[in-house]
């Protein structure tokens, strides 16, 4: 139902660089700045204010403009960015030492895989321009298209094109009657204002439907149909059969803010029964390249769905 592509950057690193955990802050810090340094045209000012918002590669990747003749989100100045870092976060910080390779990946939904060539361009120096105070340096090396696919397919290396990538659908395999959630990277629902941070499933069931819904209208041009009133009714009677998620603290530090910025949320998992609410199944599969929540685009809310037997979850995780 949304055509999009995952492309994994791999870099040699020039300086032993140092990643932090839950990276994908630092990734997507650091590609917005490049991209930006690369096409901005008026760099003091801000881009609601520029005559080319529309038609910027940097605006429309990073800063995510409502097109003005858009009929959903129409009380909001900006719309879900059309791409997604992808990071594990299972590990604590880690030193790549130079000549050592590392990667990291990113989702490129629709229309905007027509703009990865200015994509590579920042990513590429991203890792010149250099990571964390020290600005260590790493050189990119290669760009291959990976994810939805079966195969992987080099798109650039040693500075050549060798295929223009092109997005597919997910191929959904069929549906288990039982499947585990993994939050891998701290999870918190986007308007969750609340102290007590209560997990609400059943609101978390339809962000993943909305999200797919904004995605497809806004990088594809079509209108998800679907009966999202019937959707909602079935989200009610989502209930998990054993849940242990974890409220996992956590910050970041915002360069352009210069201070650190709040990004605690949930870790862990659940296991869900899909009986009887199969509708739910595509947004669920589909939902692990889109990420979902607070800071999706940044690589939080990544969950992975492992399918299980009956046997295996009789009791508490």
């Amino acid at each position: 139902m949304l055509p999009l592509a995952e492309y994994r950057f791999t870099y040699q690193a020039i300086d032993d660089v140092t990643l932090p955990p839950f990276a994908g802050s630092l990734w997507h810090g650091v590609f917005g700045r490049a991209l930006k340094s690369q096409v901005c045209i008026a760099p003091d000012s801000r881009c609601e204010q520029c005559m080319l918002l529309h038609n910027c590669d940097y605006a429309y990747l990073f800063h995510g403009p409502r097109p003005p003749d858009s009929v959903l989100m129409r009380s909001y100045n900006t719309i879900p960015v059309p791409h997604i870092m992808r990071i594990k976060n299972r590990e604590e910080e880690k030193i790549i030492t130079a000549g050592k390779e590392f990667s990291v990946s990113m989702v490129l939904v629709g229309k905007s895989n027509k703009r990865i060539a200015a994509v590579i361009r920042a990513m590429l120096e991203v890792g010149m321009a250099g990571f964390g105070k020290k600005r260590a340096k790493a050189r990119l090396v290669e760009v291959s298209q990976t994810g939805v696919e079966a195969l992987t397919k080099l798109i650039m290396s040693q500075g050549k094109m060798h295929h223009n990538p092109q997005p597919a659908m997910a191929h959904l395999p069929p549906m288990p009657n039982q499947l585990r959630m993994i939050f891998v990277t701290p999870y918190k629902q986007s308007a969750n204002k609340e102290k007590n941070h209560n997990f609400d499933l059943k609101k978390m069931v339809m962000a993943i439907v909305r999200r797919v819904s904004l995605l497809k209208y806004f990088y594809t041009g079509e209108m998800l149909e679907e009966d999202f009133k019937q959707l909602k009714e079935k989200a009610e009677m989502v209930t998990p059969i054993a849940v242990k998620m974890n409220w996992c603290k956590q910050k970041r530090y915002s360069a352009r803010a210069q201070k650190s910025l709040d990004t605690s949320g949930w870790l862990g998992s659940m296991d869900l029964p899909l009986t009887d609410i199969e509708q739910f199944w595509p947004y669920l599969y589909l939902g692990q390249w889109l990420h979902l929540g607070k800071n999706s685009s940044m690589g939080f809310g990544r969950y992975e769905l492992v399918v299980i037997k009956e046997r295996h979850i009789a009791g508490q995780l």
